[in-house]
Parts: C-alpha cells; structure tokens; sequence
C-alpha cells in the first residue's frame, strides 16, 4: 500500500478499505457487525452531510443496539498516536447515533497517555486493533 500510493490520501483510502473488508470478513470481528460503510456512504444514505469529520467507517451492530464509529490510522509502525491524532474522531464520535468506538492503526506502541485518557473517558464502548491484532486476524476464504 505505501509503495503504490501517490500521496497520503490514497494511503489513507486504501487503508480504509482494507479495514472495511477485515471487519466485514474476519471471524472475529465479523460476529460483531452486521454491515460496514465508509463515513460518507453511511451520511449520505441518512441524508447528513458527507464531509470529512474524523469518523472514517461505520458499522451496524449485529445486535442492533446501534452504530460503530470507526477510525483507520495507517501510520509507521514506531509511530505513537498521540490526543491530536485523534480529537477530531471522538468529538465527532460523540453523536447519539453512535454507541461503540473502534480505533484501527498499524502502531506497534501504546497510545500516549494523552490519547489513552481521552478513550478512558467516553461515555460509550471502545476498542483498540493495533498491527499486532490485525495481523493475527482469521480471515476464512468461503467455498465457491
């Protein structure tokens, strides 16, 4: 991906289509969602504006308790995320129609503590995929 990209934003696309088909397809992660959607899919079928507000993908819950707000951050590995990195996510995060948050970065360290204390203190569900959870992923391919 960082190789056939021409610039950051294609990175960041390719990214979140990547992610958008892990979540889709990975056993794990496939047992929470019913669908996934690029933010501005999910905004323009509900008629909202489509802009860029730090919410990357969003996904049904398979409970039907409401939506994921999704974040995708392809960084270096050795790269920190820092509360800058991610304000923008959790602000826009805070809208009622969104129950969980699920940051999805290609990170080997913790968040900053900055960052963490910023997770630590929604009022909603959060979680974490890191490389290290990306990796060890269990994508199935399904018979044809």
């Amino acid at each position: 991906m960082r190789l056939r990209s021409q610039s950051e934003f294609e990175k960041g696309e390719y990214f979140e289509r990547l992610v958008k088909a892990f979540l889709e397809n990975d056993d794990l992660q496939g047992q929470f969602y019913d669908k996934v959607w690029h933010f501005r899919d999910w905004a323009a079928e509900r008629g909202l504006p489509a802009k860029d507000i730090g919410i990357d993908l969003v996904a049904k819950h398979a409970d039907g308790s409401g939506f994921c707000a999704i974040q995708c951050k392809f960084y270096a590995a050795d790269h920190r995320i820092q509360k800058t990195d991610i304000d923008s996510f959790v602000s826009a995060a805070s809208a009622k129609e969104f129950v969980s948050l699920v940051l999805v970065d290609t990170t080997l360290h913790d968040l900053s503590p900055n960052a963490q204390a910023v997770f630590d203190n929604v009022d909603r569900e959060y979680h974490r995929i890191s490389l290290a959870g990306f990796e060890i992923g269990q994508i199935v391919a399904q018979p044809d």
